[in-house]
């Protein structure tokens, strides 16, 4: 970023010593979005689920969705960064692919909230949808194109969850999906 920014300065300066002004506060006002999409927010303690978080929030207002968080995550957790990257990015993404197949822009929505609680991590999102649940047994079955690399968010959440002896409950209507595990710390 300091290397771009000096290159950056540098075209400003030639255009300001060129007496250009307007191509000044042209190139300035780029320069300006452009380091204004790279500002990385807090979320929380946790510098992978922070990562994610920061990731995610682009597409978020890319989409018009309107997000709550209330996020709890410390820095320090008996869960593995690789298995709390499974969690948020397979459940963010599910939401964010739900929330962008509704039309009416005012109806997207998605909400997420963490916390340790009574020696337990505790994770749950919920997000508005349009589209028709299926599910095979405790298998839910995606409804993208090529089902041979889509539809395994879920499995591979559960698979985090039994692995830390936990519990997550899944709960649908026809406009809103949540999902909320449970991780024994």
């Amino acid at each position: 970023i300091l290397h771009d920014m000096k290159n950056h300065l540098g075209v400003i300066n030639s255009f300001l010593y060129e007496g250009n002004i307007e191509d000044a506060r042209h190139y300035l006002g780029k320069v300006t979005e452009i380091i204004s999409s790279m500002s990385l927010r807090t979320f929380c303690e946790n510098k992978v689920v922070n990562s994610i978080l920061n990731n995610k929030h682009k597409k978020f207002i890319d989409l018009g969705i309107n997000v709550n968080m209330n996020i709890y995550v410390p820095e320090q957790l008996n869960v593995l960064q690789t298995d709390l990257c499974s969690i948020f990015a397979n459940t963010i993404d599910n939401a964010i692919d739900a929330c962008s197949k509704i039309q009416d822009k005012n109806s997207r929505f998605i909400n997420i909230k963490s916390n340790t609680d009574k020696g337990y991590f505790v994770y749950e999102i919920e997000n508005s949808k349009i589209n028709q649940i299926k599910v095979n047994g405790l298998r839910f079955i995606t409804n993208k194109k090529n089902n041979l690399i889509h539809g395994y968010g879920i499995d591979i959440i559960r698979a985090v969850v039994t692995k830390y002896s936990g519990d997550i409950d899944i709960e649908y209507t026809d406009n809103t999906f949540k999902i909320t595990l449970f991780i024994k710390l």
